[in-house]
């Protein structure tokens, strides 16, 4: 079966015989769309299916990284303030306003999946009701905490703030060293 024909006096060349099928490039590029989806996909999923505790202490993670960082961009006084009994966190800059200091709040309240078990802090007290207020200075300084996550008084991850630099560590267990 012939694939070109002979060219007519319009030079235009006539194609014949072509099949009902795909071409090479047509099949490269299907592929390789399929692939970077695949990547995309394979990246993102190990973060969806994560244990519940591993989820609670991220987030808190998370909540102290950004805590940090605005204290800093914004050169001002942020509060990470978990509340112990009700398992939620929420994120607040402490302002001048109208009637003295206010809060901003620039997360809301948020419930984690995980039981908050206790808090520690820097002078090893720790406290198992209520609620505990990080402070993020100007200079984003905090204090050194470590946040208890479990179920049912057994914990299973620890969250480690640290004072400088906005450090902020997950590691399985229960931990009281900084």
């Amino acid at each position: 079966m012939p694939i070109l024909t002979s060219l007519k006096k319009t030079n235009t060349l006539k194609i014949t015989g072509r099949g009902k099928g795909y071409t090479i490039i047509e099949l490269a590029v299907i592929l390789s769309v399929i692939s970077i989806l695949i990547v995309f996909l394979s990246t993102s999923i190990p973060g969806l299916i994560s244990r519940s505790g591993e989820n609670a202490s991220q987030r808190i993670r998370t909540a102290a990284g950004f805590s940090y960082r605005y204290a800093l961009v914004n050169h001002s006084m942020v509060v990470l303030e978990i509340d112990i009994e009700k398992d939620t966190f929420k994120i607040y800059a402490v302002v001048w306003g109208e009637n003295g200091v206010e809060n901003s709040e620039l997360y809301p309240e948020t419930r984690l999946d995980e039981d908050v078990v206790d808090i520690l802090d820097a002078r090893g007290y720790r406290t198992d009701t209520g609620i505990v207020k990080i402070p993020y200075s100007y200079d984003g300084t905090s204090e050194n905490f470590i946040i208890h996550n479990g179920h049912d008084g057994v914990v299973s991850t620890s969250v480690i703030i640290e004072k400088y630099h906005g450090k902020v560590r997950v590691v399985s267990g229960e931990t009281v060293e900084f």
